[in-house]
C-alpha cells in the first residue's frame, strides 16, 4: 500500500524529531550566511595583506559564488539521485576541509580553487536543507520553514561580530582574516558533529520506491515523538508524497526535462528570473557592503553597521512567517520585501548621515529576508517530490549566477568609475525588479 507520508505526519504531529531536524537544518542556515556575511571582511583584509584591487576582490568573490552555483545543482542533482543526507552530510565536511585550507592559504592563487570548493560545500546548506526540513516537517507545519530565515539573519550576525571579536581582540601578527577563518572553520566542524546523526527522509525513500525504509523512519519519527503510527489510511492529502514510478532513478537530463517541461516551464522561469535578480543585488552589497562603508566611516562603525543589517534578517524572516499566511499571501510578502529593499538601497546612495545610514541599512535587509523566506517557502511548495530537491537546486543556482555576476561587475565599476553611483543603482533596480516581478 501506499504510504502516506504528509498525513502520516500531520497525524504524529510536530515533536522533539522535529526539533532535531530544524536544529541541524537552522544551523546549515546559519552557516550558509554567515560565509556570505563573512566574505566581504575576509576579501577586503586578505586584499591588504596581498595588495589586491577592487577588481581582484571581485574576482576572489567570484571564486566563492562559482563553487555555491556550482553546488546549486551539483547537491540538487546528488540529492535526488543518491539521496537527501548523502549531499546534506557530505556538503558540510567539503566546508570544514576548504576553511580549514584558507585559514593557511600561503598567497591570492591558492585561495582561489579553496573558495570555489568552499562555495559549491556551502551552497548544499541552503540548496539540501530547505529539501530536508520540508520532508521531515507536518504538512500544516511547513510554514514554520520561514523562521528558519531568522537563523539566515542570525549566521550573518554571527559572522559581524566574530569579525568585530575578533578586529578588536587579535594581538597576535596573524592577520584578523585568518584568525576569523579559522573560527569559521570550528563552526563547520561542529555542524559536522550534529549532522552526522541524521536519519535520510522517508519521502526519498518512498520516491524511490524504499516502502519498508520509509515505513521505519516513519516509525521512529513517531516513537520519538511518543505517538502511535497507522499505515492503513492511504487516502491522498494536500501534501502527500506518494510513489511516482515515472520519476524512479530518473537521471540527470531527464529531471532536467520534467523541470523545463511544458507542465513546469512558466514557474521556472519566474522563479529564475526572481532568484538571479534578487541574488545580484543581495550578495554584490554583502560582498562590497565594508567598501560602501569604509569610505564615510571609520572600521568600528562599519562592522556596527554591518551588524546592524545581518541582525535586521530576524525580525524580517519572522515577518514573513506572518505575512505570508496573511491575506498578502507568499506572493505579497516577495513583492513587499524586495521593494523595500528597493527603495533603501537609493536612499543609502543618497545619504552619508550615520543614523540614516543605519536606518536604511536595517531595512534593505529586513525586506529582503522577508521575501526570502517567503521565496523560500514557495519553491518546494511548487513542484512534485521527485524533482523538488533539484527545483531548489535550480533556484539556489539561478542566485548564484545572478551573484557569480555581481561582485566582479560591481569591482569594475568601482575601479572604472570611482563611484559607487552606478552599482548602487543596479542593484535598486533589481531588487525592485524581482519584487514586482513576484
Amino acid at each position: 500500500a501506499l504510504i502516506a507520508v504528509g498525513r502520516q505526519l500531520d497525524k504524529i504531529g510536530w515533536g522533539s524529531y522535529q526539533n532535531s531536524v530544524t536544529l541541524n537544518v537552522a544551523l546549515a542556515w546559519t552557516t550558509d550566511q554567515m560565509w556570505a556575511a563573512a566574505m566581504g571582511f575576509i576579501l577586503s583584509d586578505s586584499a591588504k595583506s596581498f595588495s589586491l584591487s577592487d577588481s581582484w576582490i571581485g574576482l576572489l568573490g567570484d571564486c566563492f559564488i562559482l563553487g555555491l552555483t556550482l553546488g546549486s545543482y551539483g547537491w540538487g542533482f546528488l540529492g535526488d539521485r543518491y539521496g537527501r543526507m548523502f549531499a546534506f552530510k557530505k556538503c558540510v565536511v567539503m566546508a570544514a576541509v576548504a576553511s580549514c585550507g584558507l585559514t593557511f592559504a600561503p598567497n591570492v592563487y591558492t585561495m582561489i580553487p579553496l573558495l570555489v570548493v568552499l562555495g559549491f560545500g556551502v551552497d548544499g546548506e541552503l540548496a539540501v536543507g530547505c529539501t530536508v526540513f520540508s520532508e521531515f516537517c507536518p504538512p500544516k507545519k511547513l510554514w514554520m520553514l520561514n523562521l528558519l530565515g531568522g537563523f539566515w539573519g542570525l549566521g550573518g550576525g554571527l559572522a559581524v561580530l566574530v569579525g568585530l571579536t575578533v578586529f578588536y581582540a587579535n594581538n597576535t601578527s596573524v592577520e584578523d582574516w585568518r584568525v576569523m577563518m579559522f573560527v569559521y572553520f570550528l563552526i563547520e566542524v561542529v555542524a559536522v558533529g550534529f549532522r552526522v546523526f541524521m536519519d535520510e527522509t522517508p519521502a526519498y525513500y518512498l520516491s524511490i520506491g524504499n516502502e519498508e525504509k520509509a515505513q521505519n523512519i516513519i516509525r521512529k519519527i513517531a516513537l520519538k515523538n511518543n505517538k502511535v503510527v497507522d499505515f492503513e489510511d492511504t487516502q491522498s492529502s494536500e501534501f502527500l508524497l506518494e510513489r511516482e514510478a515515472s520519476i524512479y532513478g530518473l537521471s540527470l537530463s531527464e529531471q532536467f526535462k520534467k523541470l523545463l517541461g511544458k507542465k513546469e516551464l512558466r514557474k521556472t522561469m519566474l522563479f529564475t528570473f526572481i532568484y538571479f535578480t534578487s541574488a545580484f543585488s543581495f550578495l554584490g552589497l554583502s560582498i562590497f557592503m565594508p567598501k560602501f562603508l569604509g569610505s564615510e566611516f571609520s572600521t568600528a562603525q562599519t562592522y556596527l553597521i554591518s551588524l546592524l543589517q545581518q541582525l535586521a534578517g530576524i525580525p524580517g524572516s519572522l515577518l514573513g512567517t506572518w505575512v505570508i499566511e496573511s491575506k498578502l499571501g507568499r506572493r505579497g510578502a516577495l513583492a513587499l520585501g524586495f521593494v523595500l529593499s528597493s527603495l533603501a538601497s537609493f536612499v543609502f546612495l543618497l545619504s552619508s548621515d550615520l543614523g540614516v545610514v543605519l536606518v536604511v541599512v536595517f531595512i534593505m535587509n529586513f525586506g529582503a529576508m522577508l521575501s526570502f523566506s517567503a521565496l523560500f517557502t514557495m519553491t518546494p511548495e511548487s513542484y512534485p517530490t521527485g524533482i523538488r530537491n533539484l527545483a531548489n537546486g535550480w533556484g539556489c543556482g539561478c542566485a548564484r549566477i545572478g551573484g557569480l555576476i555581481s561582485p566582479p561587475l560591481t569591482g569594475w565599476l568601482l575601479d572604472l568609475l570611482g563611484s559607487e553611483t552606478i552599482p548602487l543603482v543596479l542593484f535598486a533596480v533589481c531588487f525592485g525588479a524581482s519584487g514586482l516581478t513576484g
